[in-house]
């Protein structure tokens, strides 16, 4: 997987923030993640909430452009308002690689999903106790966040696996396929979207 500098990641975020853009998700796509030598600039599409028009919001990030390696910026925004949690692309921009999570777009999916979110602190004491009891299991799904993009995974119905994801995404089907297929026939109409739109997504069975 591609992964920029957390530098560049830095930068990328500042200029979101001083635009007052409410962004959920930051991925990079194009030239640029296909070979970065040959690319002539770096593009990002931006998942955003909120209602301002996507035209608005394009010519907010672009007006002042920013560089990354010499090579001007080209924001992309997406509102993801009506489009649920995880919204599906098909192949319209190619492969994505993510950038950046905000927290609480992390936490509303971990709640949909029904997966506990914990810091790398609780994560750590979970596990230790875990180590150290040497018996039993935790007893919970976990999900906990090492960096912008990469994710822990601590899967308590099977003593306690723990593995890295290169993304929510991975993180989340990792669950899902480890279990064949998902039962959605409790849930809730935005607990319903979420996951539907998750698993077109990922290609996971839906029962």
């Amino acid at each position: 997987m591609v992964k920029l500098d957390k530098s560049y990641i830095d930068h990328i975020i500042e200029h979101l923030n001083e635009s007052e853009v409410n962004f959920q998700r930051v991925f990079l796509y194009g030239s640029y993640l296909r070979n970065k030598n040959t690319a002539n600039d770096v593009d990002i599409i931006v998942e955003y909430e909120g209602s301002d028009k996507e035209d608005h919001v394009f010519n907010r990030l672009n007006t002042d452009p920013i560089y990354l390696d010499g090579l001007k910026v080209d924001f992309n925004p997406i509102n993801i308002s009506h489009r649920g949690l995880m919204p599906y692309y098909g192949n319209m921009y190619g492969e994505r690689v993510p950038l950046h999570y905000k927290e609480e777009y992390v936490q509303s999916l971990c709640e949909a999903f029904k997966i506990k979110y914990m810091d790398m602190d609780e994560l750590d004491k979970e596990v230790g106790k875990y180590i150290k009891n040497g018996e039993g299991h935790i007893e919970e799904d976990i999900i906990s966040r090492i960096n912008y993009h990469s994710f822990v995974v601590c899967d308590g119905h099977n003593d306690c696996i723990v593995e890295e994801a290169n993304s929510l995404e991975e993180a989340l089907t990792w669950f899902y396929v480890r279990q064949n297929m998902v039962d959605v026939s409790n849930l809730s109409a935005d607990q319903l979207e979420g996951r539907l739109s998750f698993m077109k997504m990922m290609d996971i069975e839906v029962v």
